[in-house]
């Protein structure tokens, strides 16, 4: 079953482009969402217009810090994870690279549960700006490619024990107001999915989501004193699950690093 969102905060004008998307019934992704949580709490649109100057345009190869991080976890006797590629981000390309596979088994006594799963993070912050009076909105530009490969014991119409398998795959850019410490505006886009549900218990597939969103801050832009950055970010996370003390299996593998498989800083302009 999969599950695909975009969301645009910051009320401006915003544009997206999915491409090869079936989308599934809707369900919610909050529990697989929560590094996103705070970002899209974000403000309401301008009040008032400036006067516009030449966009800045900044593409890569971008100044700034990297935001990179990983977890691995297993537990039970019967569970494998790793981070096949590990998290990256180049400052020089914008390309971000994230891969994790696990596998289970059913190991050990009755009762309890053999589970695996990887987390990538990968991005980076733009080196901070001051705000100008001129500014009036900010336009960011980023694109995710990536491939999955799920496979799990299904659950069987006559009852008895199944496992499954699962992704959730998180990117975003947005305007952060580094003097207070809070989110600006920006846009994320999101998709779940998982072989629960399914009666061959395989899913996969590779897809792509190009996206771009305009952003309309209140007031923070106009207030010289104020200093901001650009955050461009990617988690990329899979999971696999199996009852202890039975016979089901499963794997999971999210790709988002080779194959033409990776996330992509394509620009931030501010107008």
């Amino acid at each position: 079953m999969r599950t695909s969102s975009w969301n645009s905060r910051g009320n401006g004008a915003d544009s997206r482009r999915l491409h090869g998307l079936r989308l599934g019934r809707r369900t919610t992704v909050g529990l697989f969402g929560a590094p996103f949580v705070a970002a899209l709490l974000l403000l309401a649109p301008a009040a008032g217009a400036h006067p516009l100057l030449a966009p800045v345009v900044h593409v890569a190869p971008f100044t700034g810090t990297l935001d990179l991080g990983s977890v691995v976890s297993t537990l039970g006797c019967g569970a494998s994870a790793s981070l096949a590629v590990t998290p990256a981000f180049n400052l020089t390309t914008g390309v971000g690279i994230s891969t994790g596979k696990s596998s289970v088994h059913g190991c050990g006594l009755p009762g309890f549960s053999d589970t695996g799963s990887t987390r990538g993070i990968s991005g980076f912050d733009s080196k901070p700006f001051t705000g100008n009076a001129s500014y009036a909105h900010v336009v960011l530009k980023f694109s995710l490619n990536w491939s999955f490969n799920l496979s799990a014991t299904p659950a069987s119409p006559a009852g008895g024990p199944s496992a499954w398998a699962a992704y959730s795959i998180e990117a975003g850019a947005f305007l952060v107001d580094l003097t207070t410490s809070t989110y600006v505006g920006g846009c994320a886009l999101m998709e779940f999915n998982t072989t629960n549900g399914t009666t061959t218990g395989k899913v996969s597939g590779h897809e792509s989501m190009p996206g771009t969103c305009t952003v309309f801050p209140k007031v923070n832009l106009t207030i010289p004193s104020q200093k901001y950055f650009m955050q461009f970010v990617l988690y990329a996370t899979q999971w696999s699950y199996a009852p202890s003390g039975t016979s089901t299996v499963a794997k999971a593998q999210l790709n988002v690093a080779t194959g033409g498989h990776e996330f992509k800083a394509i620009s931030w302009s501010i107008y």
